[in-house]
């Protein structure tokens, strides 16, 4: 069976150079900031990545469409969607990194 991929499968996907990859191992490796435009295009990307996750056909599905409800139809079996929502907040402190949106029901 396929596992998902991983960020770094995820990047190829996207058709980002080995070149740039092997810059930010670099520069994790030597303790050097990177340069703003790629924090940027990282930071986009991975949250791409986090949304779409890691299953290769539906990686496929986002490379090639750019559309995140043809992802959601292709991760979702048909007949079985949940509900969807978008949630955004603003943090509460500046050091806070993670947003968490959680949403309870009773059958």
């Amino acid at each position: 069976y396929m596992k998902p991929m991983d960020f770094e499968e995820f990047l190829w996907a996207k058709g980002i150079q080995q070149t740039v990859i092997d810059y930010l191992k670099d520069s994790y490796r030597s303790l050097t900031r990177i340069s703003e435009t790629t924090h940027r295009a990282m930071i986009r990307y991975f949250k791409e990545y986090i949304c779409v996750g890691g299953m290769p056909r539906v990686v496929n599905v986002f490379v090639t469409s750019n559309d995140m409800n043809a992802v959601y139809d292709a991760w979702v079996a048909k007949g079985h969607e949940p509900a969807r929502a978008c949630v955004e907040a603003k943090m509460a402190r500046e050091n806070l990194l993670v947003e968490m949106s959680v949403v309870a029901a009773v059958k």
